[in-house]
């Protein structure tokens, strides 16, 4: 008997609340889904998905989305007590 294929892994808690920022980044630029889309080189659909966390932006274009906005990523590492050996 085949096991039954686990569901896609979503975002981490720490992710969704960058890609949360970055919504209201954008909206409080007065910026439409399309106009970030255009800026990034990627479609409004795909944006769409990156905010409501359907789909997960590359690291390269997260960093496009924020440039497009004018904002600061801040990458959150774990602390030393966090961290595995």
């Amino acid at each position: 008997m085949i096991p039954p294929v686990p569901p896609p892994a979503s975002p981490g808690t720490q992710l969704m609340a960058v890609l949360r920022g970055l919504a209201a980044a954008r909206k409080r630029a007065g910026l439409t889904q399309h106009h970030v889309a255009a800026r990034v080189g990627t479609t409004r659909q795909t944006v769409t998905g990156w905010e409501d966390g359907t789909r997960v932006p590359s690291a390269e274009n997260m960093c496009r989305w924020a440039h497009a906005l004018g904002v600061e990523l801040r990458i959150v590492q774990p602390s030393e007590k966090e961290q595995t050996p």
